[in-house]
């Protein structure tokens, strides 16, 4: 059994939807910025890319509105009290998923795919087992367990 462990500083962003235009689709910023956060952070590890069905625990951090009280702030720290506003948990495991895929752009000479940043895994397909918590931090981050079976 492999394990892979990345920790994703800055606050976590659920995946907006595509937005279109009378000429094209695009993601908005805030979800690419993201996004290629994540891929930043994942590929200084030059792990190569996973090819078998695998599991995924995604723990989202964010950080305490300020103008919570004293007491609200200590409950949401302490684990009493967890984010129930947006970005929702499956726009944020969304978000995860989608980052760790590669990256593609189309060739407009020849029209064809073409990989420019390789991925965590193939494709996200893969994933078998998702597991997505939201909490409160003092520091917003995003923390990702991959594991898969492998040779050691």
């Amino acid at each position: 059994m492999k394990t892979f462990y990345l920790v994703v500083p800055g606050e976590p962003v659920g995946k907006a939807r595509p937005r279109v235009t009378r000429f094209v689709t695009y993601t908005p910023k805030k979800t690419l910025e993201y996004e290629n956060r994540i891929r930043h952070y994942a590929s200084l590890y030059n792990l190569a890319p996973i090819t078998e069905q695998c599991s995924l625990k995604i723990s989202a951090y964010f950080s305490v509105p300020k103008y919570y009280s004293k007491k609200r702030k200590a409950n949401c720290l302490s684990g009493l009290e967890k984010p129930t506003k947006k970005p929702d948990i499956d726009n944020v495991a969304k978000s995860v998923l989608d980052a760790l895929n590669p990256k593609f752009r189309v060739n407009k000479a020849t029209r064809h795919r073409v990989m420019i940043l390789p991925g965590i895994y193939e494709d996200d397909k893969l994933v078998t087992d998702l597991e997505v918590h939201k909490f409160y931090s003092v520091t917003p981050r995003t923390e990702i367990e991959i594991t898969w079976e492998g040779d050691e």
